[in-house]
């Protein structure tokens, strides 16, 4: 995620992607099924489950169901299997425009765990990196300023401190806003005064794709502007033959936001030459434009057509 010209890279990534001979990856995509259980009773539900996890069937369920049912029902299957001393549901999500709960009751795998923690740290460190005064270790530091200290990314104290502050993560925590979303992100950072983060990444490995591509919409959409960037990344399940990056994020009047890239392929086992696989993240994204120089935001969808560009941003993975 090291800062460079989008003219030095993005034109780049263009013209070598477009003479990869990239295989069709969702052909063999055989994500887990998801599974309606409308008209279980609470007992039934839990068999399945405990039948799914001894038997290794991995599935999503899919409830009809309102959203006070479907928080009571969390609780009390948590319980039941804890009761049971059966693992607990990884993931709990509530689609208030179609009134459906997804309870993904798949086991994660090592796969998933070190992509999610990977991906994670390497955000981190990078914007350690690109936020932090890097000190030239043959000047005295207290006989320069930051400002002119070889190598410091942002020179201006102020705005570094700002920063450095107001990023939160806030890991795998629910991101709820009532009546508008209730999702858990495997990843999501933001700033401290926001309710909701600002950036969330899913390692997507099981779910189909058109379930994320709703998800990643509608994080935007229901967030009403405070989650400003989503990224997913899509892996082949269960091989691993291939994986996708996506990047959808909040932009001017478009109220499900944009794509900046739509499941573009990263690894695929049957190239024999693999695409750079980068994406490009603004610190605007994890905090907002709010107290940033512009050339720190990232640029509308209008504004890259007509040719802006900005010089500072992150080149992730």
């Amino acid at each position: 995620m090291a800062a460079r010209r989008p003219s030095e890279t993005t034109a780049a990534a263009a013209a070598g992607m477009a003479s990869l001979p990239l295989s069709s990856p969702f052909d063999d995509d055989q994500s887990v099924d998801i599974v309606s259980v409308d008209g279980y009773t609470l007992d039934q539900m839990v068999e399945f489950i405990i039948d799914a996890h001894r038997n290794r069937t991995e599935s999503i369920l899919s409830l009809r169901c309102s959203v006070d049912f479907a928080l009571r029902l969390r609780a009390t299957l948590d319980g039941k299997l804890e009761e049971l001393d059966q693992p607990q549901i990884r993931r709990w999500e509530y689609d208030y425009h179609s009134g459906i709960a997804y309870i993904d009751i798949t086991m994660e795998t090592k796969l998933h765990y070190l992509c999610q923690n990977g991906i994670e740290r390497d955000i981190e460190i990078d914007l350690g990196r690109f936020v932090v005064a890097i000190p030239d270790a043959t000047i005295p530091d207290a006989t320069i300023p930051d400002a002119t200290i070889p190598g410091a990314t942002i020179p201006d104290a102020t705005i570094r401190d700002y920063i450095m502050k107001a990023i939160l993560n806030v890991g795998t925590s629910p991101i709820e806003k009532e009546g508008k979303i209730l999702k858990q992100a495997d990843i999501a950072l933001g700033s401290l005064h926001n309710k909701l983060p600002s950036f969330v990444c899913d390692v997507s490995y099981s779910e189909p794709r058109s379930h994320v591509e709703r998800k990643m919409a509608q994080y935007i959409e229901a967030a009403e502007g405070e989650i400003r960037a989503v990224a997913a990344f899509k892996i082949q399940y269960p091989g691993a033959k291939w994986a996708t990056v996506a990047l959808r994020v909040a932009d001017g009047s478009a109220t499900t936001g944009a794509w900046m890239q739509h499941f573009d392929t990263i690894y695929d086992e049957k190239l024999p030459r693999q695409p750079d696989g980068q994406i490009a993240l603004y610190i605007s994204d994890f905090i907002g434009p709010a107290r940033l120089p512009t050339d720190f935001c990232r640029p509308l969808a209008a504004e890259l057509a007509a040719g802006v560009i900005r010089s500072v941003f992150f080149l992730f993975l």
